[in-house]
């Protein structure tokens, strides 16, 4: 009746580009810059089960981000950022069955939420040039920017609570209602979410699924600190509504499609953009006056590991537009990719029952190399294509007058797009039994056909616009040990 389980995974990133990598466009025109970062999560959860009428969860965790980053210029520091941000959490969580057709579902949590900020940047000034010279030198000043020191270190803390019942009313209809509260300490706003849902059945194995339902979300914790005002950030919000159908072909087999449509609403946006200055700097200042919509339509295709293969294939395709806050005009969202489809696969042999690989095992050669070789008690070859359409971007116009690019007032936001990504991973899985453990080693190669994926652009200030590419060819390995 008692089940309690221990995770907790951890990260180190250490990065450093020096100057001698300039040409690869991912210092941003710095001459040194380290980025070293760790993170962690851990928790425990006991599950308890009431016997046939319900079970709870309860979970204990510990979630913390750190950061340390140095960024320079000949002339000395530009940027610096030490910064951590941690949460403790406590959460539980109840299900009940008072009848056969009631199920009830409440819970909770409370968070400790810790922030430790330090974040300078230099003072900068943009200079009017005397273009016709060269090389070029200062005749005036445009700009003038003050220092940003941010210093804080604030603990904090959240709560939620929420509680559904899900009611069969006859044989084919099923309804669901909800309620949702958040409240955060830190900005001094709540936010109630309620939401309804209905499923009917059009044979055993085919629903018809409904949906409606607000969803919020506390401003990001470096949104809402980034300046003192921004404590009067709200939550975000979007209303949603989605209508499904949903067949279970065969015991491993499901799909579905769904159409969708959300309304955002209060989105945090920066003082800067609701100016048509292109040199305005907001210094971190957010409001929530953002908003925009995104609807589309989603096919999915899923068949489990039941025998020796499986397989997932999802396409959807999806408009999302916002609002300029200054004039009120549509424009398409930062991730507006309208195509995003994604193909998983892989098959899977067990050689324990093979007796040409019960004989090659006893070989001593293949106790030292074997693990070089693509055959195990168990092997998988899984592989993933994904394709997603342009994302789309504001073109940036050079002003050598500044020696800078900006966006210029009369240029439609969004109204470029780089180029589609595409890229196909590989994987490999090799599993040796021991008695009482067993071994993993996995192999990945990420973009195998090395697809010149564009991040985004660096724009340099000579006039010069570089392409700043994700992942080539990218193999990576490891080693996970089961007992």
């Amino acid at each position: 009746n008692d089940q309690l389980m221990v995770n907790g995974i951890y990260g180190d990133d250490r990065i450093h580009i020096e100057e001698s990598e300039e040409e690869s466009a991912y210092n941003r025109g710095a001459d040194d810059v380290v980025s070293l970062s760790h993170q962690y999560a851990a928790g425990a959860t006991w599950k308890h089960l009431y016997g046939r009428s319900g079970y709870s969860k309860i979970t204990l965790s510990r979630v913390l981000n750190h950061w340390n980053q140095d960024v320079r210029h000949s002339g000395g520091k530009v940027y610096t950022n030490v910064s951590t941000e941690a949460e403790n959490a406590l959460k539980a969580e109840w299900t009940f069955l008072p009848g056969r057709r009631i199920e009830l579902n409440f819970g909770g949590h409370v968070k400790s939420i810790l922030f430790d900020l330090d974040i300078h940047n230099d003072p900068d000034t943009l200079y009017i040039h005397d273009v016709p010279k060269y090389p070029y030198r200062h005749i005036g000043i445009l700009e003038v920017y003050p220092a940003y020191d941010r210093e804080n270190k604030t603990t904090s803390f959240k709560t939620a609570a929420f509680g559904q019942i899900k009611v069969r009313i006859g044989t084919p209809l099923t309804a669901t209602f909800g309620l949702r509260t958040d409240y955060f300490n830190y900005t001094g706003k709540q936010a109630i979410d309620p939401r309804l849902g209905f499923s009917y059945a059009l044979a055993p194995k085919t629903h018809v699924n409904l949906a409606f339902g607000q969803h919020s979300q506390s401003p990001a914790y470096g949104l809402v600190t980034a300046h003192p005002d921004n404590r009067d950030l709200g939550y975000k919000n979007t209303r949603q509504t989605v209508i499904g159908l949903e067949r279970l072909f065969r015991e491993d087999i499901r799909g579905t499609i769904e159409v969708f449509y959300k309304d955002y609403r209060r989105v945090p946006v920066s003082m800067s953009d609701l100016t048509a200055n292109p040199f305005d700097d907001s210094e971190g200042r957010l409001i929530n006056k953002g908003r925009g919509y995104s609807k589309g339509v989603e096919f999915f295709l899923q068949k489990k590991m039941l025998h020796r293969y499986h397989y997932t294939v999802s396409y959807s395709y999806s408009i999302s537009r916002a609002f300029d806050p200054r004039d009120d005009r549509e424009f398409n969202w930062d991730f507006d990719y309208r195509h995003v489809f994604t193909a998983i696969g892989g098959m899977q042999w067990d050689l324990r029952e093979k007796g040409w690989y019960q004989r090659m095992k006893r070989q001593t050669w293949y106790k030292i190399i074997g693990w070089l070789l693509p055959f195990a008690d168990q092997t998988e070859v899984a592989g993933r294509w994904r394709y997603l359409g342009g994302r789309p971007y504001t073109e940036s116009t050079y002003l050598p007058q500044y020696r800078t690019w900006a966006v210029l007032p009369e240029t439609p936001m969004n109204s470029a797009r780089f180029p589609a990504y595409h890229r196909l991973d590989l994987r490999l899985d090799q599993r040796f039994m021991f008695n009482t453990w067993n071994l993993v080693m996995y192999w990945d190669i990420i973009n195998l056909y090395g697809r010149n994926n564009i991040w985004n652009y660096n724009y340099s200030d000579d006039g010069t616009k570089e392409e700043v590419l994700q992942y080539k060819v990218f193999p990576a390995g490891g080693i996970i040990v089961e007992f």
